[in-house]
């Protein structure tokens, strides 16, 4: 499954959450670089824009597109405990489910440390276990290897939202729920959590 097709159906509650304002902006575990090109059309003020991957031909990539100003080829949660600046937004989605919770919950020290030292932030994470194999698109760090509740977001603050993952109007989405679980098919659902200034 690309991670194109995987992530189109919450692309409209990404864009709807990042902010139109602000000096500076992250975005960690960037991936292809789709959000970020998001945050750049919602938020034409940027003064600085950094991206964060641990893949290296993404980070490659990236710096070719010149969607960041800043590209930093590194670990998300080590990135975060380095961090000696504070940006207005971070943007992390689809990047908690890569990172270990056990025996060390690297996972909730990332929603920890994100939560902490950003004045906004947007992470997105499924909330169903979705299988995910090392090295599906080339990435060995692609494989699923977490999953979290609800509560591990809102006992550090974050407010949420469970969406859909399916790229169908409003209209659809049942009907579609129920057909999924009649043949026997997965409904990827998502956990939006957001900190607000």
């Amino acid at each position: 499954m690309s991670r194109l097709c995987h992530d189109r159906g919450i692309r409209p509650h990404v864009f709807d959450k990042i902010p139109t304002t602000g000096d500076t902006a992250l975005d960690l575990g960037f991936g292809f670089g789709e959000f970020g090109i998001m945050v750049r059309a919602r938020n034409h003020n940027l003064k600085r824009f950094v991206g964060v991957d641990i893949w290296p031909p993404y980070c490659e990539n990236m710096e070719k597109m010149k969607v960041y100003d800043e590209v930093v080829c590194a670990d998300a949660v080590a990135y975060m405990e380095e961090l000696d600046w504070r940006p207005d937004f971070c943007l992390c989605t689809e990047v908690a489910e890569h990172i270990q919770r056990y025996p060390k919950d690297l996972g909730g020290r990332l929603l920890d440390l994100i939560y902490e030292k950003c004045d906004r932030a947007l992470v997105a994470t499924p909330l169903d276990w979705v299988p995910v194999e090392a090295g599906f698109d080339g990435n060995p760090a692609s494989e699923h290897v977490s999953t979290y509740k609800v509560k591990d977001f809102t006992d550090r603050g974050y407010k949420i939202k469970i969406v859909d993952n399916v790229a169908l109007p409003h209209m659809f989405q049942l009907p579609y729920r129920i057909i999924a679980k009649i043949l026997g098919r997965h409904v990827y659902r998502h956990i939006f959590a957001w900190k607000d200034v």
